[in-house]
């Protein structure tokens, strides 16, 4: 259950970006081009943020999503 939880949460996190940076200037992004090419760029730096944080080991996150709760798939 917290493993779901914590997904949901790294899915939903670019959102608070996404609606701050569009209150911040509507006018610039009434053009959904535009739009389109913001939402991408935030979801991938916020995504790109949680890497290092996934990088660090920390604990908690490697409880649930260590490299040893994986399988191997080559073998």
């Amino acid at each position: 259950m917290i493993k779901l939880f914590l997904y949901i949460i790294y899915l939903l996190s670019p959102l608070i970006p996404i609606i701050a940076i569009y209150i911040g200037n509507p006018s610039k992004y009434s053009n959904p081009l535009m739009e389109i090419t913001m939402i991408f760029a935030v979801c991938a730096f916020v995504w790109l943020g949680f890497e290092f944080i996934l990088s660090s080991r920390i604990k908690f996150v490697e409880k649930y999503f260590g490299m040893d709760k994986y399988t191997d798939f080559t073998a």
